[in-house]
């Protein structure tokens, strides 16, 4: 119902809206900040004892400011939220363990709001990125990445557009058009939690 009146907002407020329904973010319906302020600190000295400085980082290496206020807090000067530190200690141990070549092409089943597959696009401009999910989800996948990379060329697989992804671009598949990519060979393949929410024979398939 709110995806079918969204042509009545922009896509900033229909993707906060979304949000205020609990969409895919962790905390989106935290009600009482100091809670998530520590849960922030925490993330903070988790990524530390890992082996991540945020002071070091990019500060191209923020969380977009699409995100509701309520749910960005500034550390050291970067803006963050709970989702954005949670999605760079994922893409940490992906540097840790994969040597992604400059040209990836990356296949994310379940991508949320896009988070993940924005940190991997901020280190490798090039990559060719195929994210999977429902259309639901994929409609704030694209409002987030659409915003986070204004000038980046994004479109959906359909029965009349079913060309692999090319090295920077950002190709939305629907599940029910997943049958439509044939012979794809992905440097990484990625899920980070969908297939602990489907039966087993819906993950092994």
């Amino acid at each position: 119902e709110l995806l079918r009146a969204s042509s009545h907002r922009t896509p900033a407020e229909t993707f906060r809206a979304l949000v205020g329904t609990g969409f895919v973010l962790q905390h989106g319906l935290a009600t009482r900040r100091e809670h998530v302020e520590r849960l922030i600190a925490w993330q903070v000295d988790y990524l530390r004892e890992s082996g991540v400085n945020l002071e070091t980082l990019d500060p191209a290496i923020c969380e977009v400011d699409l995100l509701p206020e309520s749910l960005l807090f500034d550390v050291g000067g970067r803006r963050v939220s709970t989702d954005f530190l949670r999605f760079y200690e994922y893409f940490a141990r992906l540097q840790r363990t994969v040597a992604l070549p400059e040209r990836p092409l990356v296949i994310e089943i379940g991508p949320g709001y896009g988070g993940l597959a924005r940190l991997i696009r901020l280190h490798r401009p090039k990559a060719a990125l195929l994210l999977l999910d429902i259309d639901e989800t994929l409609r704030g996948t694209e409002i987030y990445l659409r915003h986070a990379f204004p000038q980046a060329p994004v479109r959906y697989v359909t029965a009349a557009e079913t060309t692999p992804p090319v090295p920077g671009e950002i190709v939305l598949c629907r599940v029910e058009d997943a049958p439509r990519l044939t012979g794809l060979t992905a440097d990484l393949a990625i899920n980070t939690w969908s297939f602990g929410e489907m039966p087993n024979r819906s993950a092994y398939l």
